[in-house]
């Protein structure tokens, strides 16, 4: 069963030169069509009675479609030529109730909405009230957004998918292959992320420096000339550092000092991170000098030191002084003992004088 706008689109094209030379094939049948009788007749075209009691047409012979013309009564007759001559060209024609056109038939209809072209129900190019332009039901969308023509993929159901070139198709960008600029990319990538690692180790070693400097003296207060070692880590890097600060004056004292780090330096892109470091510097005081508690215990224990050694040169001078009066005791004990002695001797002498007769007593006595 055809409708009757495809019969009045046929009857418009099939007088058209493109129509010249399509004939229609002898043999070629149709039936259940409108019923009346023809006003003209068409050559070779018999009619029959088909199963269900409709006319039926059969072409005898091979028939010109460009005879359309002389033709354009919209009878039964018509109906069938216009019919053939559109199967025959491969073409059908019809409007549906929503506006859209079909050309074709069967699974090779092709409709046209107002959205784009659509094949048996599967869109092949659409764009949408947004913009996006979209081509194939799996969907290659490319719209343009904010001075950007953008373009990416997704499945019939929105999801967005990748987009793959193969069968050795080469993908190129202004005449250079994609392939050719990924492969510099990745080599680029690969050196840059070389010297990013490198420049981490650099940073890291830097920082080892660093923290081995610090370690070192700045300033040298108790004493004219202070050095020191010291030694810094960061991040699997270590660092070895030596310096020396000296006091010139009461405000001015100056420092110097170098690191090393072991493991050697780093190298990124065209630069190089050395493996040493050093430092010069001085400090100048300006103002008034407070001392620092330090000072000040260390000048107490300087006066307490010297008091000290006051004490001890009394001290000795005290003890030379009891020696000396130690021998002089002996020596008057011993001088004693001498007199004790002495006075023993004189004193028995003279017990034994007191007892010998005195002679003028004696003689006093005899006188008597």
């Amino acid at each position: 069963m055809f409708r009757k706008s495809f019969l009045a689109l046929g009857l418009s094209l099939i007088g058209s030169p493109a129509y010249s030379q399509i004939f229609i094939p002898a043999g070629t049948s149709y039936s259940s069509l409108n019923p009346g009788p023809p006003t003209f007749g068409v050559p070779g075209l018999q009619t029959f009675t088909d199963s269900n009691g409709g006319n039926g047409f059969t072409f005898t012979q091979n028939t010109n479609c460009s005879l359309g013309n002389q033709y354009l009564s919209a009878n039964t007759l018509n109906q069938a030529f216009t019919a053939a001559c559109l199967e025959a060209a491969g073409t059908f024609l019809g409007q549906n109730a929503n506006g859209s056109v079909n050309v074709g038939k069967g699974s090779a209809v092709i409709t046209i909405t107002n959205e784009g072209i659509q094949n048996a129900g599967t869109d092949l190019i659409t764009k949408k009230s947004n913009g996006e332009v979209h081509i194939g039901e799996n969907s290659l969308i490319t719209v343009e957004r904010n001075g950007v023509q953008e373009l990416y993929a997704t499945d019939a159901n929105g999801n967005a998918i990748p987009i793959n070139i193969t069968k050795g198709t080469d993908l190129q960008i202004n005449g250079t292959s994609v392939n050719t600029q990924l492969n510099n990319l990745n080599n680029r990538v690969g050196n840059l992320e070389n010297n990013v690692n490198n420049l981490g180790s650099g940073v890291a070693g830097a920082t080892a420096l660093t923290a081995a400097l610090t370690a070192l003296p700045a300033t040298s207060d108790d004493s004219p000339v202070s050095c020191g070692v010291g030694s810094g880590g960061y991040s699997s890097r270590y660092a070895m550092g030596f310096g020396c600060a000296a006091r010139v004056t009461e405000r001015l004292a100056f420092n110097a000092g170098g690191s090393y780090l072991f493991g050697g330096a780093s190298n990124y892109g065209g630069g190089t991170l050395d493996n040493v470091a050093g430092r010069l510097g001085f400090v100048f005081k300006i103002g008034k000098i407070t001392p620092t508690s330090t000072q000040v215990i260390s000048k107490k224990a300087e006066q307490l030191e010297s008091q000290l050694s006051e004490v001890k040169q009394e001290n000795q001078k005290l003890t030379a002084y009891l020696e000396d009066m130690k021998k002089l005791i002996a020596m008057q004990n011993e001088r004693l003992g001498n007199l004790e002695k002495v006075a023993n001797i004189s004193g028995s002498q003279l017990a034994s004088q007191s007892q010998k007769p005195s002679p003028n007593f004696e003689v006093a006595n005899s006188s008597r």
